[in-house]
């Protein structure tokens, strides 16, 4: 997963992941589903040591003279990027991670939604019902349904659209606590 983010000019959040292609950009900051672009990633995937990125839309991306900012984030121990397909149940979906995950973003990419975040520090005990939004500038929020941080990944307690619709699209960034491999009981 790679974000890019203009320094210099207004611009969109753009990301690139890996489960939604080399042609689409979701955008942090807001809801949408992702764009169709090639241009953003120059219909290209990225290696292990390099991204591309083409002309990209209104400067989001690649414009000449303005300074650019790229987090990227590669698959180990302590980072996972993935995605999932919804279930529809309220005994929601597993996600794997390979570690207890300390923060968790998810994105619904084939509906608008909010980008959602977790971690186990506002919720030190399952489930984590207290949440922000990447999106929004809004504080955080507690809902009545919430997702359960496992020792080797998270589990959605919801049938909600923004996390756990049947047949929904998701993509999500995990950062461990601890890697499993050198994970302690509690």
């Amino acid at each position: 997963m790679i974000v890019v983010k203009s320094r210099s000019i207004a611009t969109n959040w753009n990301v690139f992941h890996s489960d939604i292609g080399n042609t689409k950009s979701a955008m942090l900051n807001i809801t949408d589903t992702p764009y169709t672009n090639s241009a953003y990633w120059n219909n290209t995937s990225p290696t292990s040591s390099v991204f591309s990125i083409g002309s990209g839309a209104s400067g989001d991306i690649n414009s000449s003279g303005n300074t650019y900012i790229a987090y990227c984030f590669a698959n180990s121990d302590i980072i996972k990027a993935g995605s999932y397909t919804g279930n529809g149940s309220t005994d929601g979906v597993f996600v794997y991670t390979g570690f207890r995950p300390a923060w968790v973003m998810i994105k619904r990419t084939d509906s608008t939604s909010n980008w959602h975040m977790v971690d186990s520090e506002r919720d030190s005990y399952n489930m984590a019902i207290r949440q922000l939004q990447a999106n929004l500038s809004n504080t955080e929020i507690s809902v009545a349904y919430g997702w359960d941080i496992l020792s080797n990944g998270f589990k959605l307690r919801t049938d909600g659209n923004n996390f756990n619709a049947s047949g929904g699209t998701y993509i999500y960034l995990a950062f461990a606590e601890n890697p499993f491999k050198y994970a302690n009981a509690r």
